[in-house]
């Protein structure tokens, strides 16, 4: 079934915690997205079959047989990733999430445009959906807004609510964006 899905790159190779990489380390950089990627590429999409091996853990693997060997202890290089994520702006016709109605655009101005803005069209599958200057903020008056709507929530929105903070969190502290995937389109970009 396909699904909706959100996550963040994690930083390994800028800490120097994953494998060797393909490549020197001075002919890679980290793109827009917080993909390891060649220094001179404009569409980490078209990297060397190598090097999207080398992210993807497929390094040395033989199908069916062996595990993937990812580059560093986070699978696909990401710090977190959330599957299924729908927010309101890439499911609008699903009923709303409870804390819809509860939510004050004069309070949480930020949260709320976030919440129904559809991502980047980076690519068919997605794109960036909450960029770093966003997200701190959106991230603060979450933490405001929970606590008053927690009590009674339905499951689907503490869920939701609940990965939106992990999602925020992780964002801030790696600085890289939130990417919102749809995994029912094969563009080999997530």
């Amino acid at each position: 079934m396909s699904e909706w899905d959100a996550f963040v790159f994690c930083t390994c190779f800028q800490d120097g915690l994953t494998t060797e990489p393909p490549y020197p380390r001075s002919d890679l950089t980290i793109n827009r997205f917080g993909v390891v990627t060649l220094a001179d590429s404009t569409d980490h999409t078209k990297d060397p079959e190598t090097l999207m091996d080398w992210r993807q853990g497929w390094v040395g693997f033989d199908l069916p047989f062996d595990e993937p060997n990812p580059p560093c202890v986070h699978e696909y290089m990401k710090l977190v990733s959330v599957s299924p994520f729908y927010t309101p702006a890439n499911w609008p016709d699903t009923d709303p999430y409870e804390f819809q109605g509860w939510l004050n655009d004069s309070e949480c101005p930020v949260l709320s445009e976030v919440l129904y803005r559809r991502q980047f069209p980076d690519y068919p599958s997605g794109g960036i959906w909450v960029v770093g200057k966003e997200v701190g903020a959106a991230l603060a008056e979450l933490v405001r807004f929970v606590p008053r709507v927690r009590r009674g929530l339905r499951t689907e929105d503490a869920y939701f609510l609940e990965n939106l903070q992990t999602l925020l969190e992780a964002s801030v502290q790696t600085g890289n964006p939130i990417i919102c995937h749809y995994n029912g389109i094969a563009d080999d970009a997530w």
